[in-house]
């Protein structure tokens, strides 16, 4: 029989081996669905789409990373990125800038994207997700040189 010390020390076990596996529990992956993924896509980008989903948070940073690099190649992982812009699974980056977020390498894959970007993060200002609208403001603040997003704004 389970005492609820045995409960208790199985539960923190069980944090701990999460905690040092690097994974972070993101449930279900982007707002958009798995089925929602073109097939008549270039394999490489459908691969980096399905790796949004990973209950890992190494990854989906890697995987909108992946996608940025890509540019306008990337523009059918647009409605995905925009969905995780809210993923504020956070990684020490190792970096000077000390930690990221698979939300914020979305928003700049999104930026990398380019133009096409835009109207989905117009769009995301009105979500019903507070985190969401507020990483679409930050993402789109990084298109200023863009007249389109000034007259926008």
């Amino acid at each position: 029989m389970w005492t609820h010390k045995h409960k208790l020390s199985m539960l923190l076990i069980l944090c701990a081996v999460i905690a040092i596996s690097g994974c972070n529990y993101w449930p279900g992956g982007p707002e958009a669905s798995k089925k929602e993924i073109p097939k008549d896509i270039p394999q490489e980008i459908r691969a980096d789409i399905l790796k949004l989903f990973s209950l890992n948070k190494n990854i989906r940073i890697e995987a909108a990373r992946s996608l940025g690099k890509k540019g306008k190649m990337a523009e059918p992982a647009i409605p995905f990125l925009v969905s995780m812009l809210d993923d504020n699974a956070i990684k020490l980056a190792g970096d000077s800038f000390g930690y990221t977020t698979p939300g914020e390498q979305a928003g700049w894959a999104l930026v990398k994207i380019g133009d096409a970007s835009l109207p989905p993060l117009y769009a995301a200002l009105n979500h019903k997700k507070k985190d969401i609208r507020k990483r679409a403001a930050w993402t789109l603040g990084w298109f200023k040189e863009n007249p389109n997003v000034i007259d926008y704004l």
